[in-house]
């Protein structure tokens, strides 16, 4: 089994390297195909099963193409939309055009997947079917484009139609300038001339996330939008805690110890990479906090009152609301041991208030049937075997 991908010099350090070193999961009867753009080919290194690189410079029109519209992308006086931006989008459609070539079936694989478990050719095999295979979507009008597998003389009509699209021009007629775009709209007019295409996503799915709701959720994860800028290596807690607010996409968030908003602020960000209407519920003492609370409560930090928080957030979803998406928010005042109550509906939460026993036990009461619940101050010893005393271990106490 063939499969093909493409990034440019930002991509290869985004994802694309994330990419090659989960090969490893690849049986070695898979092979791969990248086109980079911008890049040396002979600077990829890091697979681990049979690889061929090529330059996207060298195929067929994309030069040519880019040549011409340097201005396509998606730079609009409202700013960058990415939906406008056919400089970018276009890489894949000459990759796959080029790769078409081939007569063989091949798959596409965007390069922001990450392979966690063993990949076979056979698992594959089982999946596809021709002469398209796809990642369909009903929560918007085009397909996933992260995975597709195309065989056989109409699957390879479809790509030539794509590229014809493009490289004429005509592209610039659509509403939209994306490869996914484009593939939908030829899929169906194709579709209505007896091509064979199969989706792989759940039928009942009505959101966006196609590979969490198909059979790849198996052996690949999607590192979509701002996912893919996980670390590799975590640098700090907040590192893991956006990681995992990545991974999970929560559409509603709970924290306590909302300090000064930001860590809020930055949650919600991630999570409208997925949804347009994020929910927030935010638990701090603000201004009732005191000496006598934070000897309590092991609390070192500075404190804001709920107004300049409440200021904050609210400018945020003045911003998101320019942009289409609501951020509904509601800030609570007070000690959780009073304030905060089993509250149905939330998806996430992150527990970072008090951190005495009594507290740190209350709130996982309260939180403990959340699907997601991610507690601070969790120590381990570190490399020379030191830990913080044992009044300050309340979350592993708990």
């Amino acid at each position: 089994m063939r499969i093909v991908t493409s990034w440019g010099p930002k991509g290869w350090d985004l994802y694309g390297k994330n990419f090659l070193d989960s090969t490893r999961n690849w049986e070695k009867s898979i092979t791969l195909e990248i086109y980079v753009d911008g890049m040396d080919p002979t600077t990829i290194t890091g697979s681990h099963v049979p690889t061929v690189v090529k330059s996207l410079e060298e195929t067929q029109g994309f030069t040519t193409f880019r040549e011409a519209h340097k201005d396509k992308n998606g730079e609009t006086p409202e700013g960058y939309n990415y939906r406008l931006d056919a400089y970018k989008f276009c890489a894949k459609v000459f990759a796959l055009h080029d790769a078409a070539i081939d007569p063989q079936p091949f798959i596409w694989l965007d390069a922001d997947v990450i392979t966690h478990a063993p990949l076979t050719e056979a698992w594959l095999r089982a999946i596809v079917k021709p002469s398209i295979t796809h990642l369909g979507r009903k929560g918007i009008n085009y397909s996933e484009t992260g995975f597709i597998y195309f065989e056989g003389v109409e699957a390879r009509a479809l790509i030539a139609d794509m590229y014809d699209i493009y490289t004429t021009g005509e592209v610039f007629n659509y509403q939209e300038w994306t490869d996914a775009f484009i593939f939908e709209r030829v899929l169906q007019l194709h579709k209505m001339h007896a091509l064979e295409a199969h989706s792989l996503v759940d039928p009942d799915y009505m959101g966006l996330d196609a590979f969490e709701n198909s059979p790849l959720k198996e052996v690949f994860t999607h590192l979509k939008g701002a996912r893919k800028n996980k670390p590799k290596h975590f640098t700090s807690r907040y590192d893991q805690l956006m990681a995992l607010v990545a991974h999970y996409m929560p559409h509603s968030i709970l924290e306590t110890g909302t300090w000064n908003g930001d860590r809020a602020i930055q949650m919600a960000k991630i999570a409208f990479e997925k949804w347009d209407h994020v929910s927030y519920y935010g638990y701090d003492l603000f201004e009732e906090a005191n000496q006598e609370t934070d000897t309590r409560e092991h609390n070192i930090k500075k404190h804001y009152s709920l107004g300049e928080v409440n200021a904050k957030l609210q400018s945020f979803a003045t911003t998101m609301q320019a942009q289409g998406k609501i951020f509904e928010f509601n800030l609570v005042k007070g000690d959780t041991k009073d304030t905060l109550q089993e509250l149905p509906g939330i998806d996430f939460a992150w527990l970072d208030g008090g951190h005495s026993r009594e507290t740190i036990a209350h709130d996982w009461e309260a939180c403990k049937n959340i699907p997601v619940v991610v507690f601070d101050d969790y120590y381990t010893p570190d490399k020379d075997g030191k830990i913080p005393a044992p009044e300050y271990q309340g979350v592993q106490a708990i």
